[in-house]
């Protein structure tokens, strides 16, 4: 399997990479964008994202464009193919336009910005002075855990929306339940203004943490159970993590 997804901390935009169904992914403010690539373009996209922080070298890059049956003779071929996938990745999206890096004499890498999702866990130093929102932040962060084991468990369909994780209407209706009654009182509890920006942006991610729990996410192609789970995983722990962190600065 090679499928791998990075976050850009400054801005949270979501890339993933599927070099097997040579698929690149990218999901701004909840909204997600996948388009195809070209064999060569996933598999140095796919070792670059592997690799990073380290910089992909000039050796391992022309092995990988050979391995995909381009013939390259000197360096300036080599450079000019980068160059071919930087110009695809900005027409893509601007955001993604100057993210492979020369590192001169070295090869080619990421900005440090980007992390590597499958390394996120949940920050456990963040730390409420509200006794209540403590104690709802840990229910949430208990039904991230059984939205994940439930979706280890489950089986990808297809619906008219796209391609969807298989939903048991019984269950999910319980925990949403639970999930609404922690964002009542979470909301309740940080005592803002509803027009003031951080509430509004902890609303926000309540939400958009609630697709995840409900089994609301949706993918325009079809991906393996396995590639759907890591990816899932990723990204709800990121999202618990931002909400926790936007919670936080309620209290400063």
């Amino acid at each position: 399997m090679k499928f791998i997804s990075l976050v850009d901390i400054s801005s949270k935009n979501v890339i993933a990479v599927d070099a097997d169904s040579l698929i690149l992914r990218l999901e701004i403010s909840g909204i997600a964008k996948e388009i195809r690539l070209k064999k060569y373009h996933a598999e140095i996209l796919y070792a670059l994202f592997k690799q990073h922080p380290k910089a992909l070298g000039y050796d391992e890059i022309t092995e990988l464009l050979e391995t995909c049956g381009l013939i390259i003779g000197d360096e300036t071929r080599l450079h000019r193919k980068i160059s071919e996938i930087r110009s695809f990745l900005a027409k893509f999206h601007p955001s993604l336009a100057n993210i492979i890096v020369n590192t001169r004499g070295v090869g080619y890498g990421l900005p440090l910005r980007f992390k590597n999702l499958q390394d996120v866990t949940n920050d456990n130093d963040i730390k409420f002075k509200n006794k209540k929102i403590s104690e709802h932040i840990a229910i949430l962060a208990a039904l991230v855990e059984d939205a994940i084991h439930l979706t280890a468990g489950g089986k990808i369909i297809r619906n008219s929306y796209g391609y969807v994780m298989e939903r048991n209407a019984k269950i999910l209706k319980e925990k949403i339940q639970i999930f609404n009654e922690c964002e009542k009182t979470i909301l309740q509890q940080i005592g803002m203004h509803e027009a003031d920006f951080i509430f509004l942006r902890v609303q926000y991610l309540l939400a958009k943490l609630k697709t995840y729990v409900g089994f609301a996410r949706i993918s325009e192609y079809a991906i393996s159970n396995t590639q759907w789970l890591d990816w899932f995983r990723s990204e709800i722990y990121t999202l618990l993590d931002d909400l926790k962190k936007t919670i936080k600065e309620t209290e400063c």
